[in-house]
Parts: C-alpha cells; sequence; structure tokens
C-alpha cells in the first residue's frame, strides 16, 4: 500500500524522473498475491521513475518485461551485468527456476495451431478482429473459443511468457507469426519471418502491409471511442502510426478525458500504452464490415484467418 499511495502522488506531482527507488527483494515477508501487486505498483511507478529492484524468486522475475532484466554474475572475480540477449534469459530461467505455464503444456495435447504475435495489445486485436468477421462469415476459424488455437505475445513480453515462447520448438505444433511491418529497411522482423518460413515444419510468417496491425483500424470507428475528428488523411500524413496520431490528438484536446493522463507518462511508449487498449477493444468492438473491407482492400487479416484454417483441417 506504502508504494500504490507513493504511485498516486508521483502522478500527481508529475515529472520526477530525477528519482530513483532502489528495492531489495521486495518479496521478503510477503504473500505471493502481495507480491505480484507490489510488482505491478512497482511497473506502475517506474514510468515516471527508475526503478531498482532484485530478487532471486522466479515468479517475481517472471513478471518483469524481458527488456527490463539484468543478469548480474561473476566470472573470474569480475562482476559480469549482462541483458537483451536470448541467451541471457534462458540463462535467468535456468538458475532461477522459472518455467513455461504447465496449462500450455496440458492443453497442448489437442492445440493444433499456435498464432505467435508481438504484445500483448495484438492478441486483443485478433480476438476482436476475429469476432467481428464470425458476424459475416462462419467459417472463420474461431480463435477465441477454438481450444485447438492459442494466441502467444512474444515481443515486449514477461519473463514468463519469454519462456513459454522458447519451449515452442519441442511441441512440433505450427505456428502462425503475424508481425508489424514498421516501415524499416529492411523491415524489423523480416528475419524473423524468413527464419520461420524456412523451417519447413508447417509454420507461416508474415508482415502486416500497413505499419502495424492499428493501422488497420477505421477513423470514424477511432473518432466514435475518443471523441476525436480524425479523418483518413491524417492516418496517411502519420504514416499509418494511428497510435501516435491518437496521443498528439488527444494532447491538442485539452479537455479530453485521458488528457492529464497522457501528460504524466515520460516517455513516447508509454503515451502510446495508454491509448492501445482502447483501440484494440473497443475502437475493434465498433468496426463494421464495411469498415474494414476500406482498411484492408488487400484482404491480409482474411489470408492470416484463412492460413490459421488451413493448419486445422
Amino acid at each position: 500500500m506504502l508504494f500504490k499511495a507513493e504511485v498516486e502522488r508521483r502522478q500527481a506531482e508529475g515529472e520526477c524522473s530525477n528519482i530513483i527507488y532502489a528495492v531489495e527483494e521486495p518479496e521478503t515477508s510477503q504473500h505471493p498475491n502481495h507480491q505480484e501487486m507490489l510488482i505491478n505498483t512497482l511497473k506502475d511507478l517506474s514510468q515516471s521513475c527508475q526503478v531498482l529492484l532484485t530478487t532471486h524468486v522466479p515468479a517475481l522475475a517472471g513478471l518483469v518485461p524481458v527488456e527490463s532484466l539484468r543478469y548480474i554474475n561473476k566470472q573470474n572475480g569480475n562482476t559480469i551485468i549482462q541483458s537483451g540477449d536470448a541467451q541471457v534469459y534462458r540463462q535467468i530461467c535456468q538458475d532461477l527456476g522459472v518455467l513455461p505455464d504447465p496449462n500450455y503444456q496440458i492443453r497442448s495435447n489437442n492445440v493444433k495451431v499456435i498464432i505467435c504475435v508481438e504484445g500483448k495489445h495484438d492478441v486483443s486485436f485478433f480476438k476482436n478482429i476475429c469476432r467481428l468477421m464470425l458476424s459475416q462469415d462462419p467459417d472463420i476459424p474461431d480463435i477465441v473459443n477454438d481450444l485447438r488455437v492459442i494466441i502467444l505475445p512474444l515481443g515486449g513480453s514477461n519473463l514468463k511468457e519469454w519462456a513459454q515462447s522458447d519451449f515452442l520448438r519441442s511441441l512440433n505444433i505450427p505456428e502462425i507469426h503475424i508481425y508489424d511491418r514498421d516501415f524499416e529497411t529492411p523491415p524489423t522482423y523480416q528475419s524473423a519471418c524468413d527464419e520461420v518460413n524456412n523451417r519447413n515444419d508447417n509454420s507461416w510468417a508474415t508482415l502486416t502491409s500497413r505499419k502495424e496491425i492499428e493501422s488497420y483500424l477505421h477513423h470514424d470507428a477511432i473518432n466514435n471511442e475518443f471523441n476525436l475528428t480524425i479523418t483518413e488523411s491524417d492516418i496517411v500524413s502519420y504514416n499509418y502510426d494511428v497510435p501516435k496520431l491518437v496521443v498528439e490528438s488527444i494532447l491538442r484536446a485539452t479537455s479530453h478525458p485521458l488528457h492529464s493522463n497522457l501528460l504524466r507518462c515520460r516517455k513516447d511508449r508509454d503515451k502510446k500504452n495508454l491509448v492501445k487498449p482502447h483501440l484494440n477493444n473497443q475502437v475493434v468492438l465498433g468496426m463494421t464490415v464495411e469498415m474494414l473491407v476500406q482498411t484492408d482492400p488487400n484482404d491480409d487479416i482474411r489470408n492470416w484467418f484463412e492460413q490459421i484454417r488451413l493448419r486445422l483441417t
């Protein structure tokens, strides 16, 4: 409760990037439920301040975003700090005993397709767009309710999710990988797609034709949810970076309910993450089939679902 109150106080005060909180083994004398609550509160606090913590507990390490992990050990008497490498994450999992969720392994007896996307917001998008498409075409794979399909976020995940994804290959189940194009040259995930497509195990990978998943959202559905006046030309002028467009549109509308919350976010990524749950849930659910036809003239999304269907038959 102390840290929760501190988060609320810091958010009310605004910028505090010059403050560092260092917490040694926050799990001490805490019930497991309280440990998870504490980690989530510290993650919230890290949006406005720098937070350092140490732990030897697998459950806590599993809740930390992989990009925030640092592995510290000694080699020949020297202290070595490592991060940002698959081998490092694997070593952390091994030393701490972080294991993939056993429920996935139990369900894998019936799973025929694993859909791999970048993050949790993409999972929401796929489930909600599935509901929309099913309203018109009952032959679309029902990835929400069909237990033969699981969806895993592989980018920006927690260590627990990374551990799960690292064990996917041993399951011998076809994977569908769908990544944002991002308009980089070459695209950031092009090599990952090539690797998956070269496996010869019936897996398949692709990049979005547009910049990212949110680029398939219609401006009318966005306006209905956020009470904005965004146009299709606005989306084009922002190079189809819809989360950025929504953030900046809200910041210009000082009376918008989300305006003050966005001002409290230190980083552009945090601002985008504040609006993404709305985009990938309420906005997708507010789409119509006619809107999707306009934003996806090449039938990218239908092709993704067709690839899933082929691997379910």
